[in-house]
């Protein structure tokens, strides 16, 4: 796909000017009649430029969750107006001051003059855009009732983003003493503690095992720095790129389910997620199994997802829905009571939602609950370490005024 700027004129000969991507000048000219312009004159954009279109478009970064909400309800309601998909997009690109999202609009932009549908339009543009959404639109698509189901989303990914921030704020102080601490505790190694070595040293005696213990660390960070940045970017780079594979993603996935304090705030999110999820695909009017199967993969854990799929297999047995999750032993008995109370009642969509907002207050609460605790006791293990690094430096000082003393 080349990108072009070109030079048209509109139904009242007013020139235009602009940038549009087409395979060729031809495809070019299509496009602009489409949009009732005709061409004068085009430019083919230089290779780095157009590297930089493609490139934001195809392998562009993530669009954030308060994006793609912004995105969602403005697209729902100018579709709601009676515009076109392709006229939106348009307008929507023109709107845009994201330069990730305007480059990734003109290539869909381009796709859908040329025969594509939206949803297979936003996932060819790689992860630009969630997965979960892109089976929305389709089903917004089919279904004819697509600025209902963006709406829908808009919804969605608000109350994603909202509980994002909350539990980031709730996290920042935590972190930041824990940071705070680290580098404080740094210093005094590296900077405060080697003053005191040579002294310490050279007054000869039995020093004492914590003394001994504390210089042989501040020596070897004083000494071996180059090596432990080298082994820190190396860690970060495996990490990297170990993220996605299986093996690793799987003992991450088990750590999250299973350490005590983490386990149920976290679960109490997945809940959440799920519920909220669920419902909105049911009221959408897919079926369950299709259901399951696109949330099992938008919670982003394997051990669940896989469940999940066993479940959509008993499911399609004839099993119900409320006993196949229950079977699962991951998810609260509240979810599990509500999930068979909506199928008894046939207002499981209304239910989940419910659910949803419950395991939300649950989990900030819980989340809050936990800074409170931690916030102590990270300023008592500051204080402990510092007061432990100068006791240990301070401590043979003392000794030696009290022989002199003596």
């Amino acid at each position: 796909m080349n990108s072009y700027k070109f030079i048209a004129k509109d139904i009242n000969g007013t020139n235009i000017k602009g940038k549009e991507a087409a395979s060729d000048p031809s495809e070019l000219i299509i496009i602009l009649r489409n949009k009732g312009l005709y061409l004068i004159n085009y430019k083919l954009v230089k290779q780095r430029e157009k590297f930089n279109t493609t490139f934001n478009g195809i392998f562009g970064r993530r669009l954030a969750l308060k994006d793609l909400s912004y995105l969602c309800k403005q697209f729902s309601v100018i579709l709601s107006a009676g515009i076109s998909i392709a006229e939106a997009i348009e307008i929507l690109q023109e709107e845009s001051i994201d330069n990730n999202l305007k480059s990734s609009l003109a290539r869909i932009k381009s796709m859908i003059y040329n025969g594509d549908s939206l949803s297979n339009s936003m996932k060819k543009l790689g992860k630009v855009f969630p997965l979960f959404m892109i089976k929305m639109v389709a089903v917004g698509e089919e279904s004819g009732k697509l600025d209902i189901i963006l709406m829908k989303l808009s919804i969605y990914y608000e109350k994603q983003n909202k509980m994002r921030s909350k539990t980031i704020s709730a996290l920042i102080y935590p972190a930041v003493v824990f940071i705070v601490s680290i580098v404080i505790m740094l210093f005094l190694m590296i900077k405060v503690v080697p003053i005191f070595a040579d002294n310490l040293l050279s007054s000869g005696g039995e020093l004492p095992v914590i003394t001994v213990f504390v210089l042989a660390i501040s020596d070897f960070l004083t000494r071996q720095y180059p090596l432990i940045f080298v082994v820190m970017v190396f860690i970060i780079i495996a990490s990297i790129c170990v993220k996605d594979k299986y093996f690793y993603r799987i003992k991450k996935d088990r750590v999250k389910l299973n350490l005590p304090v983490i386990k149920k705030i976290y679960l109490k999110l997945v809940c959440s997620k799920f519920a909220d999820a669920f419902s909105m695909l049911i009221g959408s009017g897919i079926s369950v199994v299709k259901s399951l199967d696109i949330v099992a993969q938008l919670l982003d854990n394997i051990i669940i997802e896989e469940k999940l799929q066993a479940c959509i297999l008993k499911v399609n047995n004839g099993e119900s829905l409320s006993s196949v999750i229950k079977d699962m032993k991951i998810f609260p008995k509240l979810l599990c009571s509500m999930i068979k109370i909506g199928e008894e009642t046939g207002c499981i969509e209304e239910l989940l939602h419910k659910v949803s907002e419950i395991f939300e207050e649950e989990a900030y609460e819980s989340i809050s609950k936990v800074t409170v605790l931690i916030e102590p006791v990270m300023i008592c293990f500051l204080s402990v370490m510092v007061a432990f690094i100068i006791g240990a430096t301070m401590l043979p000082m003392l000794n030696m005024m009290k022989v002199m003393g003596s």
